[in-house]
């Protein structure tokens, strides 16, 4: 075999190496197939390129064709095409560039152009004249500028004008509608100042640079116009006075002189009762009221000088001290001089039988202070029991001037003079007046240190008199069964108003209830309307009630009243109630024995023994007829019983019986209750030496042959 050489081609691949079999005949054919090589066509956009397309893998020797896309136009920029550019085939300024594939990758860029764009832009200024009218607009810019450049315009205050300015903006893309500003004149303040004796200006104001302005003062009453003064503009003697707005501030003043012929007033007030009294010292026509006879209307004077007046002396007034006024020009100073009221002292007292002395705002007896000339009303209370005497004192006068002492009138009005009042109210006592007394006696259900109505009830009302508040030691009473209260020291005085009143307390006295247990007595049950139950001492009065409780097997027969029952008085029924007198009283209760109380006699014989029995005794001490020693009952039968019957509290009666082959025991005797449970048992003991016979029997013959 051999192997047949290959090749290398630019853009193909070399195919693998084979080998054949070298015919003879020269037929041998080795053939190699070449396929094409691929290489990449890589796009990139450039500035303004929207977008490519063409880019891919091709083979070698085939046709390409890219083309570049130009971004859309805006209002920022315009866009337009400029070439290829890359590695691998030449350049080309063809939007759509058609080349054939080399033997190597290709990497290419579309480019572009990207231009800003321009816009026209204008601003127009006018300027503002003096009298308030504009100037026409004229351009201070008027020029095109990029998208996104900045416009501004401004200009400083001057003198004359304000500064003016616009709002800086960026180009936006359109053709701007032209931006217009107004430049206004600056304005400068004009103050006009009232100088003495002007009674008004008018004018102060703002105003624009070169306005017309015309000022006017109006002089007071009493006052001549003189001139202008001031700065900014030139002074004047005209009023009205015309000029033109300089470019500074304006102050002027408007000057007067004074007239020497002005009227003032001279007014002399004197304090009002209420004022004073309510202590208002404020100098005014509510507090004072003018005296209109001596009113000065006829002073002159130079306007804005001083002006005097005479000050007057008042009675019951402290006059004020010497003063001057203001002349005003319009001739309406007035001079005032105010006289303060004065006051003085009104002292109350309350003489015996007094309770209050009163005056106006005064409720009780004291000072006060009045002003001069009040309405004062002096009035008494008298206390009940008391008649009205006469008012004594100074201060006031009589109509010849005489000094009044003495006033009859329990209540009177005067005038306060200009001096201290003092006066003492005065009441003599009533020789009647009526004082009671009450004498109370303790219920028999009343708690003795309850002094009510609730422990006590009255007894006697007393009504008696006297002279008001004389002390008085009102008698007790005396009552059987009651204690007279302890009246010794008692002195109380008479109270005007009849309201006194003595309570006395009479308290129920105590007695011994004494009760006695006779024979026969089990108990005794006592019972009190007051009380209850089982207590030693009763009120005087009181309801009691007393019950005897028989022991069993006694009859009752009576009470007996006394010590020890050796009072011959004596009361049948069991229960028995009574009242409880003025001395200690003694009960007996007694009964006498039953005879025919039951009682029980049982006759009890001895069972027979068994070899088990262990002969236990009864010793049971509270078995009734027991032995010392006694056989229990279970080794004992109950043969006989007997009923009897005997006196309560005696010894019972009884004898054993007799019975064939036991013993006979001793008679026992026992106490009879009155229950009828007395019960004498009686135990017979068999007899252990009874003979008995044994015969012995023995069997025939012929029972035996039976």
């Amino acid at each position: 075999n051999t192997a047949g050489p290959r090749k290398e081609y630019t853009g193909f691949n070399t195919p693998e190496e084979k080998s054949a079999t070298i015919t003879a005949d020269g037929s041998t054919v080795i053939e190699y197939y070449y396929t094409r090589k691929s290489y990449t066509v890589s796009l990139t956009s450039g500035t303004g390129i929207s977008g490519t397309s063409g880019g891919g893998t091709y083979t070698y020797g085939a046709d390409v064709e890219v083309s570049a896309t130009l971004k859309e136009n805006t209002t920022q920029y315009t866009y337009g095409w400029s070439k290829w550019t890359g590695s691998g085939v030449n350049e080309s300024s063809s939007q759509t560039y058609t080349f054939t594939m080399p033997a190597s990758d290709v990497s290419l860029t579309a480019n572009g152009t990207e231009t800003v764009n321009t816009y026209r832009q204008i601003i127009q200024v006018r300027y503002e004249n003096g009298d308030g009218t504009f100037t026409g607009y004229s351009d201070v810019i008027n020029k095109n500028y990029k998208y996104g450049e900045t416009v501004s315009w401004s200009r400083a205050q001057d003198a004359t004008y304000e500064a003016g300015s616009i709002t800086s903006y960026q180009v936006a893309g359109t053709q701007a509608t032209p931006v217009q500003v107004t430049i206004k004149r600056r304005k400068y303040q004009l103050t006009l100042e009232a100088g003495r004796g002007i009674a008004n200006v008018e004018g102060s104001n703002t105003y624009r640079v070169g306005q017309s302005i015309t000022i006017t003062a109006t002089p007071g009453r009493g006052y001549d116009f003189n001139n202008w003064t001031g700065t900014g503009v030139n002074g004047s003697s005209n009023n009205p006075y015309t000029f033109n707005m300089p470019t500074t501030e304006v102050r002027l003043t408007a000057n007067s002189s004074p007239r020497n012929d002005t009227p003032y007033t001279v007014k002399h007030w004197k304090q009002t009762i209420s004022a004073s009294a309510d202590g208002r010292e404020e100098e005014n026509e509510y507090n004072y009221t003018e005296v209109e006879e001596d009113r000065i209307t006829t002073l002159v004077g130079t306007t804005d000088s001083q002006g005097g007046g005479q000050v007057n002396e008042y009675e019951g007034f402290t006059s004020p001290g010497a003063k001057t006024v203001t002349i005003n020009g319009d001739g309406s100073s007035v001079l005032n001089y105010y006289y303060t009221r004065n006051k003085y002292t009104l002292e109350l007292k309350e003489g015996k039988g007094i309770s209050a002395a009163m005056a106006t705002g005064m409720e009780e007896e004291g000072e006060k202070e009045y002003p001069y000339e009040q309405r004062v009303t002096i009035n008494a209370r008298i206390y009940v029991g008391y008649v009205w005497d006469k008012w004594t004192g100074t201060g006031l006068k009589n109509e010849d001037g005489s000094e009044k002492t003495e006033i009859p009138d329990i209540k009177y009005e005067f005038n306060m003079p200009a001096n201290n009042v003092q006066y003492e109210a005065k009441a003599t006592p009533n020789p009647d007046t009526a004082y009671t007394i009450k004498h109370w006696k303790q219920k028999l259900d009343g708690t003795a240190t309850d002094y009510t109505e609730n422990s006590y009830e009255c007894e006697l009302v007393e009504v008696l008199h006297g002279e008001t508040d004389s002390r008085v030691s009102p008698e007790t009473k005396d009552y059987e069964g009651f204690k007279k209260p302890d009246a010794e020291g008692i002195s109380v005085p008479i109270t005007g108003e009849g309201t006194l009143i003595v309570d006395y307390f009479y308290k129920r006295n105590y007695y011994n209830v004494v009760l006695n247990k006779g024979v026969g007595i089990k108990d005794i049950i006592v019972t009190g309307n007051v009380s209850g139950e089982g207590k030693d001492k009763y009120l005087y009065e009181e309801d009691v009630t007393i019950e005897a409780i028989l022991e069993p097997g006694y009859t009752w027969s009576g009470w007996n009243i006394g010590a020890n029952g050796e009072n011959d008085i004596t009361v049948s029924g069991i229960e028995h109630s009574f009242t409880i007198g003025l001395e200690d009283i003694e009960y007996t209760a007694n009964a006498t024995p039953n005879e025919d109380t039951p009682y029980k006699v049982q006759h009890w014989q001895q069972n027979i023994p068994t070899e088990n029995n262990n002969k236990n005794e009864n010793t049971n001490p509270d078995d009734v007829g027991a032995h010392s020693v006694r056989p229990q009952t279970e080794n004992y039968t109950l043969i006989e019983t007997e009923e009897k019957t005997g006196t309560t509290d005696t010894q019972t009666d009884t004898t054993p019986k007799e019975y064939i082959g036991f013993k006979t025991p001793e008679i026992i005797n026992e106490n009879i209750s009155g229950d009828g449970t007395t019960i004498v048992n009686y135990y017979y003991e068999r007899n252990t030496n009874t003979a008995y016979t044994v015969k012995h029997w023995q069997q025939t013959v012929e029972a035996a042959i039976r």
